[in-house]
């Protein structure tokens, strides 16, 4: 199943889309370098987990919060998200991805795995702070984006992380949002959270995608009469260090452009990978990224360094 996330992964590096996406595997207890290959697909840096703390504090607080109409203060959502900042530093300074028989299910929203630990031995106290800061601000601007707090709150449901599955040209096609509010009267709305201050690159084509995932799910909702068209669904980035707001929405023209999006994603991994089947794939012989930032961030480096690179 194509993703847009797998599509930035493998344009990012290819051979960290394969180790990721399809060599590393949890189960693999009889294969060490399929299950090791696992565990180094794990890390994140601090900013990025900074990022999935604020996803998982949105799926977990405020999306239950709002479709049980409860009210929702801002001292009690920094609370909920400090304790679960806890935890997971806790369980990442631990490095209990580590523990033998480790996997993402059993450690649930307690789960960290953190690339300065698994590098160096811990995090730095400066990074731990800076970051905790980032995520009260997140938190605290979800609150007071002007619009955004009405649109959440005149939502009949509220959805966060489900996949809506569509095909193109007999390719099954996967579309992750992060939140999706469903209304009695209006087209649902799309939002990707951000968290980050340079928002060099927005969120268009992953947005426009979950827009056409949606619809052509057959779960984009509508009225009695009609289901709502992928050009009438709204789609949002919210920046959530920044207060921006970006706002998408499809038309024949953009419908195209999407459409050839994916299948050139597609179609370039299948060069990548020479047509074989992806067990038979030797990443050795997969095209990398060989730079200082791209190979910093990457948990992947004890098993790609030690095998043949073009940029050797």
């Amino acid at each position: 199943m194509w993703t847009v996330s797998e599509a930035k992964i493998f344009r990012r590096c290819p051979k960290q889309w394969y180790y990721k996406k399809h060599y590393g595997s949890a189960l693999a207890t009889k294969e060490p370098a399929r299950r090791e290959a696992f565990v180094l697909g794990t890390y994140q840096t601090v900013d990025q987990w900074r990022g999935q703390l604020v996803d998982n504090v949105i799926e977990t607080v405020v999306v239950p919060a709002l479709n049980q109409r409860l009210n929702l203060s801002l001292f009690g959502l920094i609370k909920d998200a400090d304790a679960m900042f806890d935890r997971q530093l806790a369980f990442a300074r631990a490095n209990r991805v580590r523990e033998p028989g480790f996997t993402k299910t059993k450690a649930g929203k307690e789960f960290a795995a953190l690339l300065d630990v698994e590098e160096r031995g811990d995090v730095s106290e400066d990074a731990v702070a800076s970051a905790r800061t980032d995520v009260h601000l997140a938190l605290e601007n979800l609150t007071k984006i002007p619009g955004l707090r009405e649109d959440l709150r005149a939502a009949r449901r509220v959805v966060a992380q489900q996949t809506f599955h569509f095909e193109l040209c007999g390719k099954k096609i996967g579309a992750i949002p992060d939140l999706v509010a469903f209304y009695h009267d209006r087209p649902p709305l799309i939002i990707d959270w951000k968290v980050h201050f340079f928002g060099l690159r927005d969120a268009r084509t992953q947005l426009l995608i979950y827009a056409m995932g949606l619809a052509r799910s057959g779960k984009g909702g509508g009225t009695a009469d009609r289901a709502w068209t992928e050009v009438e669904i709204r789609t949002s980035e919210v920046q959530l260090l920044t207060g921006v707001v970006r706002q998408f929405s499809l038309d024949p023209d953009s419908i195209v452009e999407m459409e050839n999006y994916i299948i050139s994603s597609q179609r370039a991994m299948t060069r990548a990978t020479g047509g074989k089947n992806l067990a038979d794939v030797n990443p050795a012989d997969l095209p990398g990224v060989f730079s200082d930032e791209g190979c910093a961030n990457c948990g992947f480096k004890p098993i790609c360094w030690n095998a043949p690179h073009e940029n050797n």
